[in-house]
Parts: C-alpha cells; structure tokens; sequence
C-alpha cells in the first residue's frame, strides 16, 4: 500500500489542477468572444500539461517501482541486520567466554609461575645438597681408601704375624726340623777330632745325631757358644754299632765333632738333623 500512495498525491494533485482548470474554462466561457486566442493558447498549454501529466504518471510508475525494490532492499538489510545484530550477540557472548577462560589461563600461569619458582628453589637447595653430599662422599672415599690401604697393611701384617706364630707354634711344639749333615763321612786320630758340621741354631732344640764308627771308642762331641750351656765337654758314644743320639741345644753356633782317642785313625758316616 505505501508504493501506491506517491500515486494518489499525484492523482489528487492532478484532479484539483483539472479542477481550476475546468473553473477557470467556466468563467472564460463568458468571454470566449474576447479569448479565443486565450483558448487556443490554453488549449496548446493543456495539451503539453497533458503530455506532462502523462510523462508525470510513467515517472511516478518508475519511482513506485524503485521505491518497491528501496523497500525490498529495506528489508532484507533489516534481516541482514537483525541476523548480524545476532551474530554480534552470539559473538559477544563468546568473547566474554574467552575472556573468562583468559582470566582463568591467566590465573592459572601466574599459579604456574609460583610453582615453577618454587620448584627452582627447591631444585636449587637439592642441588647444593648433591654438592655437599658429593663432597662428602669424596671425603669419605678418600678416607676409605685410606682405610683399606691400612687394611690391606694390616691384612699383610696380621699374616706375617700368623706366619710367624705358625712358626713360632711349631718351633714350640719342635715342629720343624731341618738336615745339617747327611751321610757325611769324616775320619778323625788320637790327636785330632773332625767337624762333622757347623751352623747356627736359632732356636732351643735338639740334634738328632745317628750313625756308626770303625771304632768302638768313638764318640760324638756338641760345642754350643750359648752362654751357660752346659753339655759343652760331654761326649756321646758313638761306636761301630747303628746309634742315634738325641742331644739338646741352645741358640748359638753350633759344632758337631766326631773323634777316637785311642785309635790311631777311625772314619765314621754321620747324619745330623737339627729339630726346634
């Protein structure tokens, strides 16, 4: 209805024009004698009103049809708009989501942040402890390599002194027992006595002396430097019969002699074996 209305103005503005036209023709009747060049002026002017009119009515069908497709327009940019105004709603909206979960972020990363650096003290204290403990391990391997070295020398020397109690059990208990003479075969006179051997004992013991001479006045003689002992001058038979004698001595050099006072020469085959 609203394109026809610029139409009826027209039409209403057409119709009052035609009527002080048609007025105006009434009163002119009277004087058409006097205004017959007036009419045909008016005549010629009402044709090209006429034209006008007309050229009027095809310009107000042309803006009718603009002013329709002006209103259509109209209205599909209210329905764009109404569509934007709810999109910018719909976006609003989500732009105050995402500054809600900004903020949230935002809350989040500064609480971030205060663990990170408290985990970077920690991280550091730990670190300082690793240093203190490092340190203190070198210390204390320092200071167990130095305790196994004393260790090992003790360990060395706890089995030297197990060898030597071992030694000294057995020299004890006259354990160990070692050849001073084997087989030796020696001859001795009336006016000289022959060594059968010399050495020097370390230890207390005894000799085990066994054997045999071409004599039955032989005998065997121990000397011993030992200060105080006392079978210096004795002298063992030692005849042309197998015998083993059994003598004790002390520590010191030691001197086995074999002799035969009344033969003029005697040989005799001896083995010492010195026990301690």
């Amino acid at each position: 209805m609203n394109s026809r209305v610029p139409f009826l103005v027209v039409s209403i503005l057409l119709v009052i024009t035609l009527g002080w036209f048609t007025f105006y023709y009434v009163q002119a009747s009277s004087t058409i004698s006097t205004g017959n060049a007036t009419i045909t002026s008016l005549s010629n002017e009402n044709t090209a009103l006429e034209a006008a009119v007309e050229k009027a009515n095809a310009e107000i069908v042309s803006a009718a049809s603009s002013l329709d497709a002006a209103n259509a327009q109209v209205l599909a940019l209210g329905a764009q708009l109404t569509a934007s105004k709810g999109q910018s709603s719909t976006a609003q909206t989500q732009l105050q989501a995402s500054k809600a979960q900004a903020a949230a972020l935002q809350t989040q990363l500064a609480t971030a942040n205060t663990q990170i650096t408290a985990l970077q003290g920690q991280a550091s204290s730990l670190q300082s402890q690793l240093q203190t403990t490092n340190a203190l391990a070198a210390t204390l391997q320092a200071q167990t390599d130095t305790l196994q070295t004393q260790l090992d020398t003790s360990t060395n020397l706890t089995s030297s002194l197990q060898s030597q109690v071992a030694s000294l059990q057995a020299i004890t208990g006259l354990a160990v027992s070692t050849t001073v003479a084997s087989l030796v075969n020696v001859s001795a006179n009336t006016s000289a006595n022959a060594t059968v051997a010399s050495f020097t004992a370390s230890y207390a013991g005894y000799l085990t002396v066994s054997g045999n001479s071409t004599s039955a006045s032989g005998f065997i003689q121990v000397t011993d430097t030992f200060s105080g002992y006392s079978n210096n001058n004795i002298q063992y038979a030692f005849g042309t019969s197998t015998t083993t004698l059994v003598i004790p001595i002390l520590p010191g050099t030691v001197n086995v002699i074999f002799g035969a006072p009344t033969v003029a020469s005697t040989n005799a085959t001896v083995s010492v074996n010195y026990t301690y």
